[in-house]
């Protein structure tokens, strides 16, 4: 049986942090959205290729390798699987 090992990816991403739906909007203004209650910003979802998924606070939001496609991803699962790296 072969063994593969999954290529390294540069993707770029923003965690969600309760007070920064601007940022969020600004980086992908066509699929992310501000959930209300009473006027107020209560949360966020994300439109990915599967659908629209719930975000959490703490969440990261990644850009993917395909133009236009965006994942929420939990940030423990984010902290195991990348690393920063330098501009």
């Amino acid at each position: 049986m072969a063994k593969y090992r999954k290529k390294p990816v540069v993707i770029e991403a923003v965690q969600y942090t309760g007070e920064n739906t601007g940022e969020l909007l600004g980086f992908a203004p066509d699929h992310v959205r501000v959930i209300f209650n009473n006027d107020d910003p209560c949360g966020i979802d994300v439109r990915t290729p599967n659908g629209v998924v719930g975000v959490n606070v703490g969440d990261w939001i990644m850009r993917g390798t395909t133009p236009g496609d965006y994942y929420p991803c939990p940030a423990e699962t984010f902290a195991e699987t990348y690393e920063r790296v330098s501009e």
